[in-house]
């Protein structure tokens, strides 16, 4: 069985494929006068934990997106060439499972996507007393990750996921959903994950990957 390359992890499988990086979206610089943190500085209460900020991380708000939702930026596998990586929810399973498809295109693929099922796990992390993080894998062996809903805007315009990386390193991605992908990063989202992702990253999304052709059957992990 393949795996996608859709919101990956540092220790995820490599497609070991590589593609041409995307333009940047001139609706998603980020403001000059935006402040920003040393991507490897330790906060104190890391901001997606933060219970001044949990208005802004419930999981149930990103759950209950059931239009496709691309990652736009993230600031980890900087020199992984896969693009136009997407996931969206399928069905509920029970309380805390979600069946998604993950997306994403490759160099061997370029016309389409490789797609696959995967099982979204919910769960409450620190001070949370509700959700706030989803576990999920995107490759055969490969263990559940568990990525922390850092911020979704009120609009569900913009949401960032959160995970450990390797030497405790926080890895970042930014998520819009398809009807809003194309009208630029909302200002809020924007800030929050330059203050608290760091200078790195690296595009994924451009708009050509709205009219790519799905993959059918799906394939299971």
């Amino acid at each position: 069985t393949r795996d996608c390359g859709t919101f990956k992890t540092d220790e995820s499988l490599k497609l070991q494929e590589t593609v041409a990086s995307s333009p940047e979206k001139t609706a998603q610089q980020e403001p000059a006068s935006a402040k920003t943190a040393p991507e490897d500085s330790q906060e104190t209460t890391p901001y997606e934990e933060d219970p001044s900020h949990r208005e802004r991380q419930h999981m149930e708000d990103f759950i209950n997106i059931t239009e496709r939702i691309y990652v736009v930026k993230r600031n980890f596998n900087l020199k992984e060439g896969d693009t136009c990586e997407s996931a969206q929810r399928v069905r509920q399973l029970n309380d805390r499972d979600y069946e998604y498809v993950l997306r994403g295109r490759t160099a061997r693929n370029m016309a389409g996507f490789v797609a696959v099922k995967t099982i979204f796990t919910v769960s409450k992390t620190g001070i949370h007393k509700e959700y706030n993080a989803v576990s999920y894998k995107h490759g055969m062996g490969q263990p559940k990750v568990e990525r922390k809903l850092m911020y979704i805007s009120p609009e569900k315009t913009c949401a960032i996921l959160v995970e450990t990386l390797k030497k405790g390193r926080k890895g970042c991605q930014l998520v819009q959903p398809e009807s809003a992908v194309d009208n630029g990063i909302p200002e809020e989202c924007q800030k929050v994950y330059k203050a608290h992702c760091g200078k790195r990253l690296v595009t994924i999304y451009n708009p050509e990957c709205k009219g790519l052709p799905d993959r059918f059957p799906h394939e299971e992990l």
